[in-house]
């Protein structure tokens, strides 16, 4: 799970919402309680008393992969209501957890890791310009008509979605 930041469609003019996820997929509640504390410290005091991230490398590394598919197991492992289930975990942490950790590796390998715009990376920033939000207008023709295609029935005839 990760944390959700959620647009509507009546802010976006799209007719579905816009979701971005942020933050690390965890499964401990504190993260999520922790990584809502950083926002709102940012937002009510500003960058400069924040405590400084720790870096971690985009660079390949093997136990990137391990840890990835580990913390689920665990969490799996924790959760589990007999002793069958860990029997059934037994094989995949001895023989496919290598496999999933040096596909992940080769993965990263082959991969570029996706960097934001440059107006994106710099806003927020005195003196730098704010990007402007995305509308469905920002689209081509085709597009635009392929999203509003694609929305709930109930939405084009003009009845209320029961959500």
């Amino acid at each position: 799970m990760v944390n959700l930041m959620t647009f509507p469609p009546y802010k976006t003019g799209f007719p579905v919402a816009q979701s971005v996820g942020i933050g690390k997929n965890t499964y401990n509640a504190q993260d999520y309680k922790d990584e809502w504390e950083f926002i709102l410290r940012y937002m009510e005091h500003g960058p400069e008393n924040l405590p400084k991230p720790r870096l971690s490398t985009h660079l390949p590394m093997p136990f990137h992969g391990f840890k990835g598919h580990i913390k689920p197991m665990i969490h799996a492992a924790k959760n589990a209501p007999t002793a069958w289930v860990y029997l059934l975990l037994i094989p995949v942490f001895l023989i496919l957890l290598p496999f999933y950790t040096i596909g992940y590796f080769i993965s990263e390998c082959l991969c570029w890791q996706p960097r934001w715009p440059k107006v994106i990376r710099q806003a927020g920033k005195v003196g730098k310009p704010i990007p402007k939000e995305t509308t469905l207008a920002d689209y081509p023709p085709n597009i635009q008509q392929a999203l509003l295609d694609s929305r709930d029935p109930r939405q084009k005839s003009g009845q209320k979605s029961p959500l």
